[in-house]
């Protein structure tokens, strides 16, 4: 903390975080085994289980480091810029969405435009560069970081930058 940073997650509560359209945590859909907080597989329908959550606390500018690990067909995301007054109906809260994705087994990985729903990318939007740097383990824990410093957001994979942008409107909202 004497550094600027601060835990978003103990690894053994949801302290500091609820459902994006909740005042508290989700009472089914999460899960915390060994130390790691788990979303539950779903029926494929967008947030039919526990629904996003956010953190308790709004950021502004940040560095958010995640290890995540995917399951076979996995199709998940961490959003920021969550806006929890936007879209009250069904689905997905909205927000910029760093896309984990299982590209070889889930088709989501196909649509979109030019491979823009795919690992990394800024869902929907900008396509996750893929270059010799490019890492990913299927098997193993990886580490997604975004970086939001004023008005420039990074995404990178593993250590690697695989997409960069100016934001002047962050992901179809004004900010």
């Amino acid at each position: 903390m004497s550094e600027g940073w601060k835990l978003l997650w103990d690894g053994k509560t949801t302290n500091g975080w609820r459902g994006a359209r909740m005042d508290a945590f989700p009472a089914k859909g999460w899960s915390i085994v060994n130390g790691s907080l788990k979303v539950h597989a779903t029926d494929g329908g967008e947030s039919s289980n526990g629904g996003d959550i956010v953190t308790v606390k709004k950021y502004k500018n940040f560095i958010l480091k995640v290890d995540f690990k995917i399951t076979k067909g996995a199709n998940s995301g961490i959003k920021y810029f969550v806006d929890s007054d936007l879209n009250k109906g069904a689905g997905s809260a909205i927000g910029c969405e760093f896309q984990i994705l299982d590209d070889e087994n889930h088709p989501d990985a196909k649509n979109g435009v030019r491979g823009n729903r795919t690992l990394g990318s800024l869902y929907d939007l900008i396509t996750s560069k893929r270059d010799k740097d490019f890492k990913f383990n299927k098997d193993d824990f990886n580490t997604a970081t975004i970086v939001v410093k004023n008005d420039k957001v990074e995404h990178c994979l593993n250590g690697v930058k695989i997409v960069e942008y100016t934001e002047i409107i962050k992901c179809g909202m004004l900010w």
